[in-house]
């Protein structure tokens, strides 16, 4: 399904990070190198995460399950810890103990305009967004890409 950017602008609540400041509290990566060109590091404690209709892919923790369903309003991918959340840490405090996972949500979105936290809030009432950050998501180069907002949020 190719995706137009006019037709779709990726709302990536990428998180409507229950949790991204888990996320990189995961820094238990270890990586070895494939022996075959000595350069290529694979990671042992992540899974990939690959979505065909979207065209993208990414490595989560191993320890997160995950969860893909369509809602009335889009696709959500969900990403949770299998673990007790206590364990999960935060680098930047310690009151975010309960978290523990992310999610991504994907709906058409043809207005003009960025996609801002006042705009996700008009869909999203009730939504926390903290530390918004601009992004694209889709190929790394050219006219595929869409526009799309990452934030650490709760609701």
């Amino acid at each position: 399904m190719e995706i137009s950017r006019n037709l779709w602008k990726l709302i990536l609540i990428a998180a409507l990070i229950l949790g991204a400041a888990s996320f990189y509290k995961f820094q238990f990566i270890s990586t070895s190198f494939n022996d075959s060109n000595g350069s290529q590091p694979v990671s042992t404690n992540f899974n990939e995460y690959r979505n065909a209709d979207f065209k993208f892919s990414f490595q989560y923790p191993k320890n997160l399950t995950l969860q893909e369903f369509d809602d009335e309003r889009g696709h959500v991918i969900l990403f949770e810890a299998s673990g007790k959340t206590s364990d999960v840490e935060s680098p930047k405090t310690s009151d975010v103990e309960e978290l523990a996972g992310f999610q991504i949500f994907i709906a058409p979105f043809d207005e003009e305009g960025p996609i801002t936290p006042e705009r996700i809030k008009k869909d999203l009432l009730n939504i926390v967004v903290e530390n918004p950050t601009p992004t694209k998501v889709g190929p790394s180069t050219g006219s595929g890409q869409a526009d799309a907002l990452s934030f650490v949020g709760e609701g």
